[in-house]
């Protein structure tokens, strides 16, 4: 419960700041990634019904899902265990004009009865877990068969973990315990949680015009390693399914 405390109090100040201009958590900001990224679901061939359920578990400010719902009619959940988080998420509900179903929540002991979600989205929330094993499997029981979960992370292979061992030994880094995981490794945990593959890509973080001089570095160097090696890039992003026969796994 400690760890827990540590890292929503941890939490609550990145969310706090969402009015500062080099802040993670600037509107403008985050909705130019969301943007972003939801443009990535789709080239990837991800689909979504009419009022398809779609839960994002860390959903922080909700800016994937407000993003989504601009472009599909689906009814959108989010659950984090900031209440900085949700607060603003509830703000962004407001300036988007549509509702948000919000808990807060551990990403380990969700709300949600089994097999009730359409669509998960957990994108760069394991990582910050000492069980993400535990996050994956949780994430899982609450997919619906033939549902689709997205799983993000920071890869291993990125000069991106350099930066955050360095800023980590010089006590400026902002986002509390994180690990990262290469395609490999994100796949094992959806498969040990009984999901089937259907995609894995590392992927090369875009460019965006309030980057930090760090990211700008990490953006030239990736691209060069990346061009011989496809298992670098700045995200590790595995798609995965809950068929019928993984049920009971």
């Amino acid at each position: 419960m400690q760890n827990l405390n540590y890292q929503e109090m941890t939490w609550d100040l990145v969310w706090k700041n969402d009015q500062e201009k080099s802040s993670y958590s600037l509107n403008e900001w985050r909705d130019e990634r969301a943007d972003d990224k939801v443009g990535y679901f789709v080239q990837s061939g991800l689909t979504f019904k009419a009022g398809e359920r779609v839960l994002d578990a860390g959903c922080g400010d909700g800016s994937i899902l407000f993003a989504l719902r601009k472009h599909f009619d689906i009814s959108i959940v989010g659950a984090d265990f900031s209440e900085e988080a949700l607060l603003n998420a509830s703000k962004n509900s407001i300036r988007n004009g549509c509702s948000l179903e919000s808990y807060k929540a551990d990403t380990r002991h969700l709300p949600f009865p089994e097999n009730s979600i359409d669509k998960i989205f957990s994108l760069g929330v394991v990582e910050h877990l000492p069980d993400p094993e535990n996050a994956v499997k949780e994430l899982a029981r609450c997919l619906k068969p033939n549902g689709v979960l997205v799983l993000m992370t920071p890869n291993k292979f990125s000069f991106g973990r350099i930066d955050r061992l360095v800023k980590t030994f010089l006590g400026t880094w902002k986002f509390g315990h994180q690990d990262e995981f290469s395609v490999n490794e994100l796949s094992a945990m959806a498969i040990h949680a009984g999901l089937t593959i259907q995609k894995v890509e590392a992927v090369k973080r875009k460019r965006f015009k309030n980057d930090s001089t760090a990211f700008k570095f990490i953006y030239i160097f990736d691209s060069l390693l990346c061009a011989f090696n496809s298992h670098f890039g700045f995200y590790s992003y595995v798609f995965a399914t809950k068929t019928e026969m993984n049920q009971g796994l």
